[in-house]
């Protein structure tokens, strides 16, 4: 099958703070959280080196990467994954 999913990744380095930029820059998830997950104000950045690192295992090759603004007002990077996982 395959997964397509949004991210906010490099378009959106400028949101954030020196701390979450060091993080990020180094492959780390950023995640705002102290607020409900779900809610408008809970955010994450994931850098390419971590979508690569953590999410790409295990039978899952990536298609596309399609980093944000790409698609014409539409600022997120765009991912489409698939499972070769065997059933």
């Amino acid at each position: 099958g395959l997964i397509i999913f949004t991210t906010h990744g490099d378009f959106f380095k400028f949101n954030l703070l020196e701390e979450e930029l060091n993080k990020y820059d180094n492959g780390k998830l950023v995640v705002r959280g102290h607020i409900k997950e779900g809610k408008r104000c809970f955010v994450a950045y994931h850098p390419p080196k971590f979508i690569e690192s953590e999410l790409l295992q295990n039978g899952l090759e990536l298609i596309s990467h399609l980093p944000g603004p790409a698609l014409e007002g539409f600022p997120q990077d765009v991912w489409v994954i698939r499972n070769n996982k065997s059933q």
